[in-house]
This record gives C-alpha cells, structure tokens and sequence, in this order.
C-alpha cells in the first residue's frame, strides 16, 4: 500500500546524515519512499536507508527572519529644544553621567542619589535634548542636589526649577551638636563643684540639692542639645522641585506673564 504526501515541504533525513527536501510524492511503508526536490529532481529512496520524515520548518523560518528583518522601522527620535527656568537667580541644571547605585538612601522625605552630576547651564539657558527620561539636579551656588525621581522630556518645553536652602536649620544643628555638650559638661562640672565644696570633705555629708541639680541638668542638657542637633542637621537638606511644561503650555504662560 502507498500513501502520497501533502504539498507541504517535508525534510528526509537519511541514516547516513543526508538531508534532502521537497514534496515526497510516494511513501510505500518498508518498501521505498519517493521525494521531489527543490530543483525539480525525483530521487526515490528505499526505507532502510531513511532516518525519519519530517515537516520542514526551514521555508517558515526563512518568512519570519524576512518579516523581523523587513518589519516596523525603528523609531528615530530627533531633539528637541528645552528652556530652563528658575524660580532663583543662579539656579543650575545638572544631569546624572553615571550613577552608583541609584537612590540608595533617603533622608527624611527626600532621597540622595549616589551619583556624578555634570552642570548643563544657569538659568535663563536654552539647550537641546533627546526626549526621554533623564535624572536631573539643581545647585544654587553649591552641590547639586538631586531630584526625587526622573524627570520625563516627552517633547520640546519649559524646565521651571525651585531651590528652597535650610542652611539655617543646618547651622542651627551644628551649632546645637556642638555648642551643647560643651555648656552641659560645665554646668555638670559646677554642680559637682558646688555639691563637693557643701560637704567640705566630710566622708558622710550628703552632696546639696543645688549641686546635683545642676549636676543632672548639665548632663540631660548634654545629651539632649546632641540629639536635638544631630536630627536638625540630618533633617536640613535642601528642597529642589522641577515641573517640565510642553512648548504649547508654555508659551500660552509666557504671553500670560508677559501681555501686550
């Protein structure tokens, strides 16, 4: 009995290695099978001699690598032009060249980004930019100071930044670190000079109420003044915000700011 194949491609592989493909024409069980191949050639073969038949996937694989090669062109985006603007005199753009470890650690409500800022220009400037997403910082006569997240360039606009400094809070904690160990260590040591010279040496004199008052106050003063200061200076970075406004936006604000 023989039994013809479907017009699909099929792959005759043979024990010795051989691979032949076409349309098998004739396949008669432990007997003889019969294939045409690609160049119009009859090659019949006796079934000892063949491995397997199977489906040849070479002529679909060949479309789909055409069709990923031919597919959708790779979208090209072209710059675009950005204004920056301050809310301060001399504010700075900066932008991440690389970065360590992202945003590692944060502090109180703002996270420090562990990288390496290159300034761009000082507001008013003008620049351009390839859209996309870009880990900016702002700098006011000092470091840069890192934005909370990425900042999103989708089309040519406006760049409006704000730098508010707590360099008060930051000296008032250094000066509470510091300054607050050193009163509290003289007002214990007065005390303890008041409660010694009460006793006048005497080994069962109980210290005054006055000198170890003192003693105690200088001490929590100490304590207290250093953790006061520690939290003033961990808490006094300072704030940056930055607001992108597309081209159409910012225009319409500028003739708002600005009217004939």
């Amino acid at each position: 009995m023989s039994a013809t194949a479907s017009s699909s491609l099929q792959a005759v592989r043979l024990r010795n290695g051989t691979v032949l493909r076409g349309t098998v024409a004739e396949l008669v069980p432990d007997d003889r099978i019969v294939i045409v191949l690609a160049t119009g050639e009859t090659r019949r073969i006796p079934m000892d001699e063949v491995a397997r038949v199977e489906n040849d996937d070479s002529a679909s694989m060949l479309r789909r690598d055409a069709a990923a090669t031919l597919g959708p062109r790779p979208v090209i985006r072209r710059p675009v032009s950005l204004r920056f603007a301050g809310a301060q005199l001399g504010l700075s753009l900066h932008w991440a060249t690389w970065t360590v470890a992202g945003y590692a650690a944060r502090y109180g409500s703002r996270w420090a980004a562990l990288a390496q800022y290159e300034r761009l220009c000082t507001a008013p400037c003008e620049l351009t930019v390839s859209p996309g997403a870009y880990d900016f910082a702002l700098s006011h006569g000092g470091a840069p100071v890192a934005l909370p997240g990425p900042t999103q360039i989708p089309t040519a606009g406006t760049l409006r930044g704000t730098y508010v400094s707590h360099e008060g809070r930051r000296t008032a904690g250094l000066v509470t670190a510091i300054g607050s160990p050193i009163l509290g260590a003289v007002v214990a040591l007065t005390g303890f000079a008041i409660a010694a010279s009460a006793c006048g040496g005497e080994p069962e004199c109980t210290p005054s109420a006055a000198g170890l008052g003192l003693f105690v106050g200088g001490v929590s003063l100490g304590v207290v003044g250093t953790a006061v200061g520690l939290v003033l200076l961990l808490t006094g970075g300072d704030d940056v915000s930055l607001s992108f406004e597309p081209l159409q936006r910012s225009a319409a604000a500028a003739r708002a700011r600005h009217p004939r």
